[in-house]
């Protein structure tokens, strides 16, 4: 009989990578504008696949990025696999994202975009993207697959129109 898996927020992932390496993110909320997407936070440390890793150690390191996903599926494909849970702060910063409603096939500049924080009822229209707002991450929901894609070379292999 298969195990059944539940996902929590707060709960921490490990993903095992090519050339012996591993990395961690944590699912941290569910985003209400976002098709009520799971929100991760994926940390920046690559660790050698035999390396024991405390939590506190991953939680202590730097954010790569932020994605929308769906935890679950990943976990259920074997993407990923819990490692554990540290409660989720409630006065965490709501991470920022970024989209344009421009056909993204067709349209190799887009100055049409726009920012949210995840959970905040109103997008923000800012026209050309600027400098002021690299932090936001890309906007929509990721398949499991493009997580680790994109955990494992940096590129999610998604198109998105360029800044400027």
């Amino acid at each position: 009989m298969t195990k059944r898996i539940v996902t929590r927020l707060g709960d921490i992932f490990e993903v095992l990578l090519d050339n012996n390496l591993k990395a961690y993110f944590q699912y941290i909320m569910r985003d209400m504008t976002e098709l009520n997407g799971d929100v991760i936070r994926v940390f920046q440390t690559r660790y050698s696949q035999e390396e024991d890793v405390v939590l506190e150690k991953i939680l202590d390191d730097s954010v790569d990025f932020y994605v929308h996903t769906s935890v679950l599926p990943g976990a259920k494909q074997g993407l990923w696999h819990k490692v554990g849970n540290v409660k989720v702060p409630i006065d965490i910063e709501r991470p920022c994202f970024r989209g344009t409603d421009d056909d993204y096939a067709s349209k190799k500049i887009s100055k049409d975009w726009y920012i949210w924080r995840a959970n905040d009822n109103e997008t923000t229209y800012i026209g050309k993207f600027t400098e002021k707002y690299k932090h936001c991450d890309k906007g929509g929901i990721y398949p499991p697959f493009a997580i680790k894609d994109r955990i494992q070379s940096g590129d999610d292999g998604f198109l998105e129109p360029a800044f400027s």
